[in-house]
């Protein structure tokens, strides 16, 4: 390999420019010649292992002065092997045949924190301050589970900032409460059991109105009411249906669909004389003569009579009266085929 200093190469770079040679061409020739661009006196490595910052404990890229983590070990405090750089990077502050700072995934531990003294003493100090887990969380703008899974879990961990949060609030050392230590996670510990600091609050007793469907329309208007008309219609159909529900409305649909079955099944004389003179389809009779049997099912403002006779279902409904009856006989019956 052919090693030449910057001087030399743009020495030679002005000269090819000079005689109208394009950038990649002299790029290319470089390549070919394989020559390797290096300040002259030091090689590469070395270079950078000066400008690169060492602390305490001789590492590249450590910011601490005073570091006294032995050399090598992953600064995260795992106590385990730093690999080794392979080749040096100046962004990354790697130097070849150098040890990293952190082992893979190790680097966030840095920046965190563990409750020491396997929670205890953070337990303590929230039961004297009078807080309850999930409100000191959210207190100091964490997640809502973070003091708790920090009290009940081995090796959970919390950034710095959030910690400092915590002791403050608690008026506690920051140092008797946390550590950087890393432990390996675990189950949660049984010899801690959850403690109320304070009374249950009692739950909202209902009024004696709530279950009423005029209550549950309000409800749900309140709710849903505001995304469009298909909302407030479909509110609408059930308040009516459990208006029917109440005593002295309709009979409940199970009474409606038996009788319906019985009949299908042949139990009905009337029904069954006017199959053997009339070529109908039997759920068409079916509808058409418990139309004319029972008005309470079959509302007239939605199963209206026919113009022409009063006694008889409008000819154009029959067809969705039969559909009903249809469904109904699905429903009652186990895997019944209606024809």
């Amino acid at each position: 390999m052919i090693v030449a200093d910057y001087g030399e190469l743009r020495s030679s770079r002005k000269v090819a420019d000079k005689r109208h040679v394009s950038k990649k061409t002299v790029l290319r020739i470089l390549h070919c010649a394989d020559v390797e661009m290096r300040a002259p006196g030091r090689p590469r490595d070395e270079r950078l292992e000066v400008e690169i910052q060492h602390g305490g404990c001789g590492t590249p890229g450590c910011p601490d002065p005073e570091c006294e983590v032995p050399y090598g070990e992953c600064h995260c405090g795992c106590r385990e092997a730093a690999p080794i750089a392979k080749k040096s990077e100046r962004e990354r502050s790697f130097v070849k045949g150098k040890p990293h700072l952190y082992k893979l995934g190790h680097t966030r531990r840095a920046r965190t924190v563990a409750a020491r003294g396997n929670g205890q003493p953070l337990r303590a100090a929230r039961l004297r301050a009078g807080f309850t887990m999930r409100a000191l969380s959210l207190d100091c703008e964490l997640a809502a589970k973070t003091v708790s899974e920090l009290e009940g879990y081995l090796g959970r961990r919390v950034s710095t900032a959030g910690a400092e949060r915590i002791a403050d609030r608690l008026g506690a050392s920051f140092d008797k409460l946390f550590t950087r230590e890393v432990a390996p996670p675990e189950l949660r510990r049984p010899d801690i059991a959850f403690v109320r600091t304070r009374p249950p609050m009692p739950l909202q007793e209902r009024p004696s109105c709530w279950d009423d469907p005029e209550s549950a329309f309000d409800r749900r208007m309140a709710v849903w009411g505001h995304r469009g008309t298909e909302d407030a219609r479909r509110a609408a159909a059930d308040l009516k249906a459990a208006l029917r529900r109440r005593r002295g409305g309709a009979r409940p649909k199970t009474e409606l669909h038996a009788r319906w079955l019985s009949m299908f099944n042949g139990k009905d004389a009337e029904l069954e004389e006017l199959l053997a003179g009339d070529n109908m389809s039997r759920v068409r009779a079916i509808a058409w003569l418990d139309w004319q049997r029972h008005p309470e099912d079959w509302p007239r403002e939605e199963w209206p009579a026919s113009r022409f006779d009063p006694a008889d279902i409008e000819p154009q409904i029959l067809s969705g009266a039969k559909e009903r009856v249809k469904k109904a006989l699905q429903r009652a019956g186990t895997k019944l085929k209606v024809p």
